[in-house]
């Protein structure tokens, strides 16, 4: 939650129940009235001016005089906020809780002058931004690391194709069941055994 809008697919007036949409402008605030204490808040942006969503999200257009609107998406990101605004849901039991625009409204925020809220919002996104390209880079690393060593694998097992058999003949194929918690040592000591559910195709590095 709280990391933009999507895009859905379009959808024919006929397909739908709601008798009115609204229109987004590029810097709405918008609310899911149904997971918005959860965290379902997002601005708008140019790549959305334009689009409609239901009523099911109210949307919202600061008062730049006072709030800037990046500053406030920043400020909705944070689980306090989405908590003051669980305490203004209506309905019983979570997936029946729903907010109504006045309850965003109500919200309390820090509110510093709009250029020291601009300054904070500005240096947070470079911060960001930061962490969101050293997590690529770290993805990309990964992926070439993995490819670098199959390359190596592909290359080196290759030299040894006239040398074929099959797995089964290699393995002994042995059953057993959970240990007994009767022994403790099975448990706490220096035994280690592996669960089923620690094999998904993966590498065993410990248990």
């Amino acid at each position: 939650f709280g990391r933009g809008l999507f895009r859905k697919q379009s959808v024919q007036g006929s397909n739908t129940s709601y008798k009115f949409f609204y229109q987004l402008k590029a810097d709405h605030f918008v609310m899911s009235q149904l997971f918005g204490w959860e965290g379902a808040l997002a601005l708008s942006s140019p790549e959305f001016a334009g689009l409609y969503v239901s009523p099911q999200f109210p949307t919202f257009e600061c008062d730049q005089r006072r709030l800037d609107p990046y500053f406030l998406s920043w400020l909705a990101r944070r689980p306090s906020f989405w908590e003051d605004l669980a305490t203004r849901t209506r309905g019983m039991g979570d997936r029946r809780r729903t907010l109504n625009p006045e309850a965003l409204l109500s919200c309390t925020i820090p509110l510093p002058p709009v250029y020291e809220q601009q300054h904070i919002a500005a240096r947070i996104g470079e911060l960001a931004a930061k962490v969101d390209h050293t997590h690529q880079l770290r993805v990309q690393s990964a992926a070439e690391t993995e490819a670098f060593l199959m390359k190596v694998l592909t290359s080196t097992v290759e030299k040894f194709q006239h040398f074929v058999t099959t797995i089964g003949t290699s393995f002994r194929v042995t059953t057993g069941g959970t240990p007994s918690r009767h022994v403790p040592q099975y448990w706490g000591g220096d035994v280690k055994w592996v669960s089923s559910g620690e094999v998904a195709f993966c590498r065993i590095t410990d248990t």
